[in-house]
C-alpha cells in the first residue's frame, strides 16, 4: 500500500484523477528524463532569451530568475551525488502530516504569499523527504548553493527554521479532495 501524503494545489483535481509527467522530445532530456509542471517552468525561465523578454518586460524580479537558476544547480547535485532521490523536476510537492502544513502555512505568512486553497490527499509509488529550507539561498556564490544543495538532498534538517517537504514521483494519484 502506498503511503498518504497532502498536496496543495490552484488546479480543480478530481478524486480518482492520475497526474502525468509532461513528455519530453530529446533535446530537451538534457537535465531530466520526465518533468513535471514545476520542473518545465523552471528550466524555462531559467533560459537567456526567456529572461531577456521576461525582464525586458518588467514581468519578473531578478530574484525569481536566480530561483530558477539555483533549480537547476540542485538537479545537478542530485543527479551526481543522489541519483536515486526523485528529482524536484519531476515531481509533484506535498506534506506528510499536518505538522508540515502548518511549517508552510508559516513561511507563507511571514513571507507575505498564499499558498493554494485546494487541499488533496495523493499517493505515490515513490518519494523523497527534503527541507525546503536548505533552497533559501540568498546568494550567487556557487560554493554556497552547492553546500545548501548536498543538505537538500542528504535529508539534513535545518534546525533552526526547518520546512518539510516530501518530493512525490509522478505519476500521482489524487484519493480526495480534503478542502
Amino acid at each position: 500500500m502506498n503511503k498518504i501524503f497532502y498536496h496543495r494545489s490552484d488546479n480543480i483535481l478530481g478524486e480518482g484523477q492520475t497526474l502525468y509527467s509532461l513528455p519530453l522530445n530529446e533535446n530537451q532530456k538534457f537535465f531530466c528524463e520526465e518533468i513535471g509542471e514545476y520542473g518545465f517552468r523552471a528550466i524555462n525561465m531559467a533560459s537567456t532569451h526567456c529572461i531577456e523578454k521576461l525582464l525586458s518586460e518588467k514581468q519578473i524580479e531578478i530574484a525569481n530568475i536566480f530561483s530558477y537558476c539555483w533549480e537547476l544547480i540542485f538537479e545537478w547535485v542530485r543527479q551526481k551525488e543522489y541519483p536515486n532521490k526523485v528529482s524536484r523536476l519531476s515531481c509533484l510537492f506535498a506534506y506528510s502530516c499536518d505538522k508540515d502544513m502548518e511549517a508552510w502555512e508559516n513561511c507563507a505568512k511571514k513571507g507575505n504569499w498564499n499558498l493554494p486553497e485546494n487541499l488533496y490527499e495523493v499517493t505515490s509509488d515513490e518519494s523523497t523527504r527534503v527541507d525546503a529550507s536548505w533552497l533559501d539561498i540568498g546568494s550567487t556564490d556557487w560554493g554556497i548553493i552547492v553546500g545548501r544543495a548536498r543538505k537538500y538532498w542528504s535529508g539534513t534538517i535545518n534546525i533552526i527554521n526547518p520546512l518539510p517537504e516530501v518530493l512525490l514521483k509522478l505519476p500521482v494519484t489524487i484519493l480526495r479532495k480534503i478542502k
